[in-house]
């Protein structure tokens, strides 16, 4: 209706236009108007939310669907169970994007019940039946959408996300983890906010409860009990080896907590000093707006020790206590705005909070040319590739393709890539481009002209498959163009040694719902519709393995729906696939060797569904054992 440009456009501005009036409200309903004001000077110009909501990744959405649940949550005074089915939906939609929403949204409940204790049981219960059923109704309304938008409706739209939560969970997380000293070395000092939030909107509502009145004294001791369960939970998962606290984009997830605690220290000291809370709010407004247009002009960067930032916290909570009456609330409360406004604007490690946000003269056409060619990458592929996870990336790992790994990294990035992280990437054929013929049907060779693709295609003749390129398309804008061909791949077996045996195809048994018939010279798989759930396994068979140290096992098969995933674990560590190979659609069969892990215990063969798009079908027609040549 509006083109990609201007949609893109007014999508975020719609987006932040719900989070800040709902931040409005939340603000207006406990403490008045120039609250309000005050707030939503600070969100939107701190750029913080803003640039979450730019780029396209979920976080700066999931975060905005929280705080328009919590505006239906603490706004209403009347009518309360409809703005609860509300609050539901969009707590829903907020979980679809991430599920840690659950735990973001979880530690509000306490206080939800501080604020609620006076309102009876019948009336908490109603309300919280009232959440639930918009919660339920708001993934009703995306499974049917997601079911039209797939065409299966067997298939739970949240499956692939508990997957990949399972994955997480067992440790794969740590990947992204830095310890805290690191953090610190490189400059990452975002980490530091939750803790003067925290500490800001404890002090405050302690040293002026009295002024406040019953509903207003509730409201900040809830939002001190938020930003302290939040604060705790996320250094907790740090310390257990949870890679949030590294990663940028996701302390977005604090907001919703400090904003809450601004609210409150900001509400106080317009209660208590209504004359320096006017001057703040005026400052703060005009300050931030004025900041937002000239900070291209101003240095780049501040020191980035963290003595420094102690030492703002430090004189800022002095201040404070001065005269506890008089300049608490504003003491803290002009720190908590400077130091956000500091830290987001002049970190060197958190500036790309700002300095790449897509508004700058300088990033708008590189931003709006990655997007488009993400997009233009997505649906090329669609069109001539049966399944997504059928097709691998090349290309150069050169400096200058940096926004080619972002538009490669709409397919899953790290799970698509042919060539490694490390190296030169395209052309070089190297161990990694060796194994990815063997598990991806399609390659994507990703160049910046042609002669770049000769180039590539000159050196997949030197690999043992017979390649055909199958589509060639180039995307061409003002910034960032590329040319993609698709090329189809037909590995050639490789020479291997003597036949050592074969396996039984009976004793492989269904897993997870997947089925197991009989088939015309073979046994047909039926997989499950979860994306990368196991669908069969087979105990390999020891008298043909035992005291062998180098074995190709090689399966002979057709797939007929969707892609296949074929790989080794043991029975000790079954999560741990070895060797994994995928195989996707063709109408003859194909062969797949793969090399066992021996010694091991108990090794296991593992059929499993990679399709995103529902039940994967695929017809075996032998297992064999041969030395390895």
């Amino acid at each position: 209706m509006f083109g990609q440009t201007n949609g893109l456009f007014l999508c975020r501005l719609l987006v932040l236009t719900s989070a800040a009036y709902a931040a409005f409200r939340i603000a207006q309903r406990y403490f008045g108007f120039a609250t309000a004001v005050l707030t939503i000077s600070w969100l939107c110009f701190i750029p913080w939310l803003l640039r979450s909501i730019s780029w396209t990744h979920y976080d700066g959405f999931a975060t905005v669907y929280f705080l328009v649940a919590l505006a239906f949550i603490l706004v209403p005074q009347r009518h309360r169970v409809p703005a609860y089915v509300i609050a539901g939906f969009s707590l829903a939609l907020a979980v679809n994007c991430n599920l840690h929403l659950l735990m973001i949204a979880g530690l509000f409940v306490p206080s939800w019940f501080w604020m609620n204790r006076k309102i009876g049981v019948l009336p908490a219960i109603r309300l919280t039946l009232a959440i639930i059923f918009g919660f339920i109704a708001g993934y009703a309304m995306l499974q049917v959408l997601f079911s039209l938008a797939t065409g299966t409706s067997r298939v739970f739209i949240e499956a692939a996300a508990f997957n990949s939560a399972r994955t997480l969970l067992g440790g794969q997380m740590s990947n992204w983890f830095h310890s805290l000293s690191n953090i610190i070395a490189i400059g990452n000092l975002i980490f530091l906010l939750p803790i003067f939030f925290c500490v800001a909107v404890i002090l405050a509502t302690a040293l002026n409860r009295s002024a406040l009145q019953q509903e207003q004294r509730d409201f900040c001791i809830g939002a001190a009990l938020y930003i302290t369960l939040l604060t705790t939970a996320v250094f907790g998962l740090h310390f257990m080896g949870h890679g949030w606290l590294s990663l940028f984009y996701y302390v977005v997830y604090l907001l919703p907590g400090c904003l809450l605690a601004l609210i409150a220290i900001a509400g106080i000291a317009s209660t208590r000093t209504p004359t320096i809370f006017r001057v703040i709010c005026i400052g703060t407004a005009v300050g931030l707006a004025g900041l937002w247009f000239a900070r291209q002009a101003m240095p780049p960067t501040i020191p980035n020790d963290i003595r420094i930032w102690i030492a703002l916290a430090a004189i800022t909570v002095v201040l404070a206590l001065l005269r506890p009456r008089i300049t608490s609330a504003p003491a803290l409360l002009a720190g908590l705005i400077v130091s956000t406004t500091l830290m987001f604007y002049w970190q060197p490690r958190v500036i790309i909070q700002y300095a790449s946000w897509p508004g700058l003269k300088e990033n708008a056409e590189l931003e709006k040319d990655v997007y488009a060619g993400a997009v233009f990458l997505q649906k090329f592929v669609r069109t001539h590739v049966p399944t997504p996870t059928a097709i691998g990336f090349w290309y150069s790992n050169a400096p200058e393709n940096v926004n080619l790994n972002s538009m490669q990294s709409m397919f899953l990035w790290g799970y698509s890539r042919v060539q490694g992280f490390t190296g030169p990437g395209m052309p070089v054929i190297d161990d990694a481009v060796r194994q990815s013929v063997h598990q991806k049907p399609f390659i994507g060779v990703i160049a910046r002209n042609d002669k770049e693709l000769d180039e590539a295609f000159a050196a997949l003749k030197s690999i043992p498959a017979n390649f055909t390129e199958i589509a060639r398309a180039y995307y061409t804008a003002p910034v960032e163009s590329y040319v993609i061909a698709i090329v189809e791949l037909a590995p050639v077996a490789s020479p291997i040694g003597a036949r050592i045996g074969e396996l039984a195809l009976y004793p492989i048994m269904p897993q997870n719902g997947g089925a197991i018939g009989i088939a015309s010279n073979g046994i047909a798989l039926t997989m499950p519709a979860c994306q990368w759930c196991y669908g069969a396994t087979a105990l390999l068979s020891p008298e043909h393995i035992e005291g062998l140290q180098h074995i190709i096992m090689r399966v002979t098969l057709t797939v007929s729906e969707g892609q296949i995933g074929i790989a080794t674990a043991t029975s000790d560590n079954i999560s741990a696939l070895q060797n994994p190979v995928s195989v996707g659609v063709r109408a003859i069969d194909q062969t797949v060797d793969i090399r066992l892990p021996i010694p091991a215990k108990n090794p296991t063969l593992v059929f499993r569904n990679e399709s995103p798009n529902g039940i994967s079908r695929a017809t075996v027609r032998s297992i064999e054992y041969y030395k390895e040549n």
